[in-house]
């Protein structure tokens, strides 16, 4: 996966919610645009969750899924 996935999924229209599974195991549902940013060179994303956040090495994500059937 490369950085830039991110930034593409972000801005596929319509939205199309997406999970990045992350090296360590973690998983990050992505249900909304407005819940992950992601920094200008895209080494950093900020994950917001329900009552907290994840700062995440975008060089550490294995893969991006779309849900084709979301959204």
């Amino acid at each position: 996966m490369n950085r830039s996935s991110i930034r593409d999924a972000l801005k596929h229209q319509p939205f199309k919610s997406f999970v990045l599974l992350m090296l360590d195991g973690q998983k990050f549902e992505i249900n909304s645009p407005d819940v992950i940013g992601v920094s200008p060179n895209q080494e950093i994303a900020v994950i917001f969750t329900t009552n907290n956040y994840h700062i995440i090495d975008t060089t550490k994500i294995v893969s991006l899924e779309i849900y084709e059937n979301k959204n």
